[in-house]
């Protein structure tokens, strides 16, 4: 469904070019296959130019920012929940990809909540350069008896983690 709503939107061309500029650049193009009625995606590579390979033959962090950035057409105007982003992602494409993340809400109209526990992937948003204002972050505080939270805007965040070095994780 969500490649569909990606091609009928004309926006996949956009995540197999995050994927080509950012991960992999010998990625020529990926296609949804049915065989069997089993649907693959396989991608076509200039290292491997006589046939396609399915897309599980990369590893986790493509299939996760592949799997990820396909979600934001088919939550167009809506909601979208990531547990944990930076699972299987290495941090040094945290920045290009939180700034493709926070470029793909904004242009499908998608509020996006995040969870993570990587400092790294929190800096990454307040560091890409993008939409800080758009940011919102809160630290979940448990206190024995009762949870409370403390919120932080994205540019206040960035001046900060800038300034004292703040760590959101952390009281």
């Amino acid at each position: 469904n969500t490649h569909s709503k990606n091609v009928e939107l004309k926006e996949f061309d956009m995540v197999v070019d995050f994927i080509y500029d950012h991960i992999d650049n010998n990625i020529a193009d990926i296609e949804l296959t049915e065989k069997n009625e089993i649907k693959r995606f396989l991608v076509d590579s200039k290292a491997f130019p006589e046939k396609s390979v399915d897309i599980t033959s990369y590893g986790e962090g493509l299939q996760r920012i592949f799997e990820i950035a396909l979600s934001f057409a088919y939550c167009k105007n809506g909601v979208l929940l990531i547990d944990e982003l930076e699972t299987a992602i290495h941090y040094t494409l945290l920045e290009n990809f939180t700034k493709f993340i926070q470029e793909l809400a904004r242009e499908f109209n998608v509020q996006v909540f995040i969870t993570s526990h990587s400092n790294e992937c929190i800096e990454a948003f307040v560091n890409n350069g993008v939409y800080n204002e758009d940011i919102s972050a809160y630290l979940l505080e448990n206190n024995n008896t009762s949870i409370s939270t403390k919120y932080v805007g994205g540019d206040r965040l960035k001046y900060l983690i800038e300034n004292i070095s703040l760590d959101i994780r952390y009281n």
